[in-house]
């Protein structure tokens, strides 16, 4: 987010996306439902939408918390649609 007048942005109102949420609420409303949440840059995010373009991980189980830690261990992207 670039500060200006957020009305005047199509990006946000457009279905199917989740934008201008901080990290900090995320963290928030995962907590608040007893949840985790991970933040990861989609390899599509360096070509197109920018740097701040994150897939968004919801979960609450500890096993899928060691697998997503594991997975990107040895990735440094999340698999993304074809830019």
């Amino acid at each position: 987010y670039d500060g200006s007048d957020v009305s005047r942005h199509q990006y946000p109102f457009v279905p199917g996306h989740v934008a201008y949420w901080t990290p900090l609420s995320l963290v928030k409303l995962a907590s608040d439902a007893g949840c985790f949440v991970d933040f990861r840059t989609p390899e599509m995010g360096l070509r197109r939408g920018g740097p701040r373009k994150k897939y968004i991980i919801f979960y609450r189980s500890i096993e899928v918390f060691y697998r997503v830690s594991l997975y990107f261990g040895t990735r440094m992207f999340a698999p993304s649609e074809k830019g």
